[in-house]
């Protein structure tokens, strides 16, 4: 690819402010570079040194050789310099903080900057190994510190970028060990064995970094709806040509490692120009705000010969990148050394800072989403109660309510029934006598007796499907322990017992062939386990009536025609019957476009007890979820249309 047609790809940035972390020196420096030859103004966010100082300065010549002589460029107001030590989350936070108070605006973070190799003989200020600090640590409070701002201008811009710099490196990363990461190893670095755990632990920094990068943007766009902003990360390409690693390990020879790094530049290295255009392009090109870019990993392509930048993709991450629950064991580890190191009363004073962490630290944080044997019998009891305690219920707010709820998504069943129908399946505390061996249970409250369905009521069912943990019953048995009428009795009314036709909850079918308590015979998976029964036609749920039912297939969008059956010349000539058809018809009004109440408030309104919020905001998600997605289809057909117009 070209320069001219690389610099293309990229939008008009003037106007705009961005900060580079590291960007005095390597891939820093050309990405600072890029970013003000677009006309952004660009904050080089560094330590203070000489070299830092003497980058800048670098920064601004090159800027002068790649503009025209009558630009009249100031290279003082478009490359600035902004104080940053990653090394300690204390200092990263109140440099962001500093930089909000004397910046209007910031619409791009490129969190650059790293470190590689160091040692393990002294740890950071805040107890953690050097490059798990810098490279996510440090850049989570100094990001942390500046999201407010970036919301603020994204606001009006619709478009905020923060991009990480990572590294291939991650996929070589195991399990994270925090025990390993916080203790110190005397006299670390001076073997050449050293060099080995030094590269294992940047690959975790990098694994970490990356966990860092996908929960962010997941709490961002999915809990606190900020979908103007775009987070990503990148891998730059084998930029040997960098400082990064020199020089920490003693056990390396100096002089072998520069013959090293000089053969394997030559060989696979990319130069430092090519290496930062990927993380540019996701900084700067509308193709991230068109195709609503986010959470995603980028990787350069080069060609074989030559090694020329050909562009940048996408990438998808590995099995353990994908690993939900690593990657939260890691935010709550870093969002309890972001407390310890700024300080909570800190941390409220920015508002999204603020809604990251107000959820964990909780004790249900660590519980909520784990299987029964991950968690101690008190954090059980903490769970119970909660459901159990009605009051607890109705005072939880609705930012609580989302968290909890997208922290539990197998259970989401479970959610939506009343907390006063559950019958959670936690274990009792059990203390042993001195005198005897016959364990004592002790006292519990008796659970709340299941609210029995009213008029007009809805039935919903149990979260568990047995009584007595860890056995299941067999399909013609109720569930729940309670005995469900047949879906055409109403409950309110009526003699019990009596069949009322008109008050038929469901649609009326043709009685079953198979009698119930039938043995079904030919399902080879249950081979040695219970044998498997037909069920009373009530007990089937709906929608495997539907199934069976050809009127069905006449309500829906295809008038009725099975399109996967057609042939391509039938298949044409029905999309344009469709289309006429729907030419004839009103319009149909999307439903972004409707007044939707989210919380339908009548959920329980009939009923005497307390609201179930916890089943209003499993709605108000879905229902959440369904507007998003029209408003999502509707943007993308814009899209579509508009490039389709502009090509001709």
């Amino acid at each position: 690819m070209r320069e001219e047609d690389f610099l293309n790809s990229i939008e008009d940035l003037t106007g705009r402010v961005a900060i580079v972390t590291g960007g005095a020196k390597g891939i820093g420096l050309e990405t600072s570079v890029y970013l003000a030859l677009k006309g952004a103004t660009v904050y080089i966010a560094a330590r203070d040194s000489e070299g830092t100082l003497a980058g800048i300065e670098d920064v601004r010549e090159r800027l002068k050789e790649k503009c025209a002589p009558n630009d009249n460029l100031d290279t003082e107001s478009r490359i600035k310099y902004h104080e940053l030590d990653l090394g300690s989350m204390h200092k990263a936070w109140k440099s962001a903080r500093e930089f909000a108070r004397n910046e209007g605006r910031l619409d791009i973070l490129v969190c650059n900057a790293g470190v590689s190799m160091t040692t393990m003989q002294q740890l950071s200020p805040d107890g953690f190994d050097t490059m798990f600090t810098v490279n996510h640590l440090g850049h989570f409070a100094f990001t942390a510190g500046l999201l407010d701002l970036i919301k603020q201008t994204s606001e009006t811009t619709q478009d905020g970028r923060i991009v990480f710099t990572n590294s291939n490196a991650y996929k070589l990363a195991t399990k994270l060990d925090y025990e390993k990461l916080t203790t110190t190893i005397p006299n670390d670095g001076h073997r050449l064995k050293d060099v080995s755990n030094a590269f294992k632990r940047y690959s975790e920094s990098k694994l970490a970094a990356l966990y860092g990068v996908l929960e962010l943007s997941h709490r961002l766009h999915n809990q606190l709806g900020l979908t103007n902003i775009y987070i990503n990360s990148c891998h730059p390409g084998n930029a040997i040509g960098t400082a990064l690693g020199q020089g920490h390990q003693k056990g390396v020879n100096q002089t072998l490692e520069r013959i090293v790094r000089a053969g394997l530049q030559v060989t696979i290295g990319n130069s430092t120009a090519d290496s930062a255009k990927t993380q540019v392009y996701l900084a700067g090109s509308p193709y991230v705000r068109e195709n609503d870019t986010n959470g995603e990993f980028w990787l350069p392509r080069f060609s074989l010969i030559g090694k020329a930048y050909k562009g940048c993709a996408r990438e998808e991450y590995t099995a353990l990148a994908k690993d939900e629950d690593e990657r939260r064991k890691l935010w709550d580890v870093t969002i309890e050394a972001f407390k310890k190191a700024v300080g909570e009363d800190e941390i409220d004073s920015v508002d999204i800072a603020k809604r990251l962490v107000q959820y964990l630290g909780d004790p249900l944080s660590h519980v909520v989403g784990a299987s029964r044997d991950q968690f101690s019998i008190s954090a059980r009891n903490r769970l119970r109660n909660f459901f159990v305690d009605q009051d607890a219920v109705k005072m939880i707010c609705q930012r609580c309510r989302t968290s909890l709820l997208s922290r539990i998504p197998i259970q989401q069943h479970a959610i939506r029934t009343p907390s006063s129908c559950i019958p959670l399946a936690i274990h009792k505390p059990q203390t042993r006598l001195a005198s005897t061996d016959t364990p004592k249970t002790a006292a519990m409250p008796p659970p709340p007796a299941p609210r029995q369905p009213g008029a007009g009521s809805v039935s919903i069912p149990s979260a568990t499907s047995s009584a007595t943990p860890g056995v299941s019953q067999p399909l013609s048995t109720p569930t729940d322990g309670i005995p469900q009428p047949p879906k055409w009795v109403n409950p309110g009314k009526g003699a019990a017992g009596v069949v009322d036709a008109a008050a038929a909850a469901g649609p009326t079918h043709e009685p079953s062939s198979c009698v119930a308590g039938t043995p079904l015979k030919g399902l080879n998976y249950t081979k040695g386990k219970q044998d498997i029964v037909a069920l009373e036609d009530h007990e089937y749920p709906d929608w495997l009536w539907t199934l069976l039912d050809d009127s069905a297939k006449k309500g829906n969008d295809a008038g009725g025609v099975d399109v996967a059956s057609l042939n391509k010349k039938q298949r044409k000539r029905h999309e344009k019957k469709m289309a006429a058809l729907a030419a004839t018809q009103p319009r149909k009004i999307p439903l972004h476009e409707q007044a939707t109440d989210i919380i339908p408030a009548e959920y329980n309104g009939e009923q005497d007890g307390p609201r179930d919020i916890l089943a209003e905001a499993a709605a108000g998600i879905e229902k959440t979820g369904q507007i998003t997605k029209s408003a999502r289809e509707a943007r993308r057909k814009g899209i579509r249309e508009s490039n389709f117009l502009r090509g001709l």
